[in-house]
């Protein structure tokens, strides 16, 4: 495949996964309205922090241990504490806006951090990548070098341009829509947790 036709395969399929709402998209929309669109630039940031690494190691076929039940069950159920977490957070910064520290991502440095946490502890993150990102994957461990790394560029474009885009829209709506918005993402975010807390970890156990 010719490598105009290997970065636009790369770009299709990375926007399936980007454009999803997820942890980052909200996070990324909350932070936003303290730090502005850098909030999003951050998160982006902290989420290839952990996501370049992880694809290069993928890449390589080294992915067995991440199909490993007893691992994802490990990855599932921290997911579901730092989905939590952020939900608790998020409650407390629309109960009490004045406070600066009330929310996950009210800083450059927390922006950076959340972007990281929520994706390495993300379980529907790996799974797409073991799943619908796999065309991705065998892109990078097909390239050399210098290909391998525009091609992963090409793919985290998507994600800086988005979630930079939805923290630029956290800083410019008004203090008492943000308020109101804040509490639909703390309970969009708690949904997930209790979602994912049946599927991936109760139902496990119980079957």
């Amino acid at each position: 495949m010719s490598v105009k036709k290997n970065l636009l395969s790369v770009m299709a399929v990375s926007s399936t996964g980007a454009l999803a709402p997820g942890p980052l998209s909200f996070t990324a929309v909350a932070s936003g309205a303290y730090v502005g669109a850098l909030g999003g630039l951050m998160i982006a940031t902290g989420h290839m922090a952990f996501e370049l690494p992880f694809t290069m190691v993928l890449a390589k076929g080294v992915g067995g241990a991440l199909r490993n039940r007893r691992v994802r069950l490990v990855l599932d159920a921290a997911f579901v504490a730092s989905a939590l977490y952020f939900s608790y957070l998020t409650f407390k910064s629309a109960l009490d806006p004045s406070s600066s520290n009330a929310a996950g991502a009210t800083t450059l440095l927390s922006a950076l951090v959340a972007g990281f946490l929520l994706t390495g502890l993300n379980a529907y993150f790996i799974a797409w990548w073991l799943t619908v990102g796999l065309p991705v994957v065998k892109v990078f461990s097909e390239a050399r070098s210098l290909a391998k790394l525009g091609y992963y560029v090409s793919h985290v474009s998507i994600d800086y341009a988005w979630l930079t885009l939805l923290s630029f829209l956290g800083f410019v709506i008004s203090t008492q829509f943000y308020t109101l918005m804040l509490i639909g993402i703390g309970v969009a975010l708690l949904a997930m947790a209790a979602r994912h807390l049946y599927a991936a970890v109760l139902k496990p156990l119980l079957a």
